[in-house]
């Protein structure tokens, strides 16, 4: 018997292994902004000059694949299996376990570029096992610690689970049952193009989530960095109105997604958004980038949302911004936001961000918003040879300059030693 409390025992032990296994974060953070820094512009070289790549599908369903299932699990993997043992009050996935999903997900970012010349079954399996050893554990440390509340999270990782398989088992051309094959064929779109679409939006929605919860705690830390008394609450009541708007949303896209009933959902999930923007909103405090970058992460996720619903009940054609919005937009700037306070607050730092994460955050929102605006040239008559590729090529500078920006601003803390203090205690964290 050492007489330390299990707590202090575990923490200890973390402390003496290498600090890269000692929290979810420390691997996936470094490791996701990484596929965000160098991923996209090989995808573009392809798009523009018709080069061939050895994938099925080619380089479209690789990239769909690779900033959905690679990018987006990594990201919003890393942090819930970081924060929920915060949040719940369960054990942290630490040292060999933490290895090895590192390991599957790194695995099937080189596996993905083999796919045109190994065995199909063997493929998916590899692609698969990152994202179902997430969603598992994700799952059972909301169940384990009884946290009814953040329930959503469950669904939304289990929801990506199934999305994946049956991305990779149409990809691959896999057997699959009659009536799934029959169900995919009537929702009218490209299979690839929609389920990528599909996963997008969990993982928007997962987002979303997130602000909800982080928003009542970093809220009154930026007002009191700015001399002012917090006043920011927790609104547990438009924290569900999200989840559920967002979560028909999900439901109306994989059901019906030519619907116009799709559209009318997708703009109640908007105006929620602006609902929930009005409430958090805290005036100049909201100049500090680990508060405003959460807000715009959710005003491109609102521009997401209100071209998805335009292009169901208008005749505009705005899908392809719509999800370059929730990619590029929400998913992009919230992870740079969410790596920069999840890196500050969890090795013992204090807020606000450094220059570079906050340079990191707005070097994703303007490529974001270059690649929003892309699609919108293509019309122009000199558009779609000159000024869209100039756009699309500024977006993917900016946009992977940000992540590329935030992984040499923050190499020393992600790489150093473990934290210096023991993990928060149950309860709401950021």
């Amino acid at each position: 018997m050492t007489g330390r409390p299990p707590e202090t025992a575990r923490v200890t032990e973390a402390r003496r292994g290498h600090a890269r296994w000692s929290q979810p974060f420390r691997p996936f953070f470094p490791s996701a902004a990484l596929v965000g820094a160098l991923l996209v512009a090989p995808w573009l070289l392809a798009f523009l000059g018709d080069w061939s790549v050895p994938i099925p599908g080619g380089a479209l369903v690789w990239h769909i694949h690779e900033m959905v299932f690679g990018l987006g699990l990594g990201a919003a993997g890393g942090f819930l299996l970081t924060a929920l043992p915060a949040w719940s009050g369960t054990p942290m996935l630490r040292g060999r376990g933490l290895a090895v999903l590192w390991g599957t997900w790194v695995a099937a970012r080189g596996v993905v570029l083999l796919a045109g010349t190994l065995p199909g079954p063997l493929v998916a399996l590899i692609l698969l096992l990152p994202t179902l050893g997430m969603g598992s554990l994700i799952a059972a440390a909301i169940m384990r610690g009884g946290a009814i509340r953040h329930a959503v999270f469950a669904v939304t990782a289990l929801s990506l689970v199934a999305v994946h398989a049956l991305f990779l088992a149409v990809w691959l051309d896999l057997p699959m049952p009659g009536f799934l094959v029959s169900w995919i064929d009537a929702r009218g779109l490209d299979p690839l193009r929609w389920l990528g679409d599909l996963g997008v939006l969990l993982l928007a929605m997962t987002h979303a989530c997130v602000i909800s919860r982080v928003a009542p705690v970093l809220g009154p830390e930026a007002l009191r960095l700015s001399g002012r008394h917090p006043e920011v609450r927790a609104d547990p009541a438009r924290a569900r109105l999200i989840a559920l708007t967002l979560g028909a949303t999900v439901a109306a896209c994989a059901v019906a997604p030519l619907s116009p009933v799709t559209g009318w959902l997708a703009w109640a999930a908007a105006a929620a958004q602006m609902d929930r923007l009005g409430g958090i909103w805290i005036g100049r405090a909201a100049r500090h980038s680990f508060f405003h970058g959460f807000v715009l992460a959710t005003l491109f996720l609102v521009v997401a949302l209100v071209l998805l619903g335009a292009s169901r009940l208008l005749p505009v054609a705005g899908l392809d911004a719509a999800w370059h919005a929730a990619g590029a937009g929400t998913l992009g700037v919230g992870c740079l936001t969410v790596f920069g306070v999840a890196s500050r607050r969890h090795m013992g730092g204090a807020l606000p961000l450094s220059r570079p994460a906050t340079a990191a955050i707005w070097l994703a929102a303007t490529g974001a918003a270059l690649r929003v605006a892309a699609p919108f040239t293509w019309t122009v008559p000199w558009g779609a040879d000159a000024l869209a590729p100039l756009l699309l090529w500024a977006s993917t500078v900016l946009w992977s300059g940000g992540f590329l920006v935030f992984l040499i601003g923050h190499a020393r803390p992600l790489f150093g030693r473990a934290p210096s203090r023991a993990p928060q205690p149950k309860g709401a964290s950021a």
